[in-house]
């Protein structure tokens, strides 16, 4: 990860490298996931009589004529990264200028995934190329946390938003809620922002898990008890409530009944409502 001034000319190009170096020592080369994302400034140049895309870096100076990043360095860096899987994120303006393949077709603590995870994410394989914007458009700043609009669109999907009741997040997934969310965001704006997509050789992949799942409904405990037993339901309760505030439980008796509220009905009510209904035995329980 690079921001700010450490995204220099060289230290972007060799972070490349080293991505390279990572999946080829992992063991896992050719079954690897690589997502390579760049956020910044992007400028079209002419250079023999063709425009070529260029990335700007931190430590770029036109007055002391500090290098540019090559579109064309960049890719072929990523294209040198023996991985299964690429997704490619370029976030600046003018980012459809930035050369790469033949177009195929346009259209929420990070923990190492395991298991049923780690095998889920492996399947599928292919490149897919997003640019957050036509060659001919800006990528306009967002609205919050000093996102763009690009970027707080792609935070969305990834987080899940919009698709709770799946538990991953494939590429088609970031695809069309980019297609979809970036240029309302650019309308809301007054402006025309259209990402272009390229997709090579690709078969549907999973990006990451679904940060965003159902919450389970904790269960209901409803307790009765007889109110000369109120001295041993209060010791009783204590424990009860130290564990509802964890959120293992709701609980619910008599004493939440609310003033004015039919008591009959209110118990009614709430046992229907209850997984667990607990009794406390006592002769004067078994009284009444």
């Amino acid at each position: 990860l690079l921001t700010e001034k450490e995204a220099s000319h060289d230290r972007i190009l060799q972070a490349l490298d080293d991505l390279k170096q990572k999946v080829e020592n992992s063991g896992h080369g050719e079954d690897a996931t690589v997502l390579v994302y760049f956020s910044g400034h992007g400028v079209r140049y002419q250079v023999d009589g063709n425009f070529e895309y260029f990335f700007v870096p931190n430590d770029y100076k036109f007055d002391e004529e500090k290098p540019l990043v090559s579109g064309n360095d960049f890719m072929a860096k990523v294209d040198a990264i023996p991985s299964k899987r690429n997704l490619i994120l370029i976030d600046s303006c003018y980012a459809g200028g930035f050369k790469m393949p033949k177009v195929i077709s346009r259209r929420r603590k990070v923990e190492a995934a395991t298991g049923e995870i780690a095998k889920a994410l492996g399947k599928g394989a292919g490149k897919v190329i997003i640019a957050s914007s036509t060659e001919k458009q800006k990528s306009l700043a967002g609205s919050e946390d000093d996102l763009s609009l690009f970027t707080e669109a792609l935070v969305e999907i990834l987080s899940g938003e919009g698709i709770d009741d799946v538990p991953f997040i494939t590429v088609m997934d970031v695809m069309q809620h980019i297609a979809k969310a970036v240029p309302e965001k650019a309308s809301a704006k007054n402006y025309t922002q259209s990402p272009l997509f390229n997709v090579v050789d690709s078969t549907p992949w999973h990006v990451c898990k679904n940060t965003i799942e159902q919450v389970p409904a904790v269960p209901k405990i409803f307790t009765i008890y007889d109110s000369a037993d109120r001295q041993y339901y209060e010791g009783f309760n204590k424990l009860l409530k130290t564990l509802a505030n964890r959120g293992l439980f709701e609980k619910w008796s008599a004493d939440d009944i609310i003033p004015g509220d039919s008591i009959s009905q209110s118990l009614q009510k709430n046992l229907e409502e209850a997984q667990i209904v607990i009794p406390l035995v006592s002769s004067n329980y078994l009284a009444n």
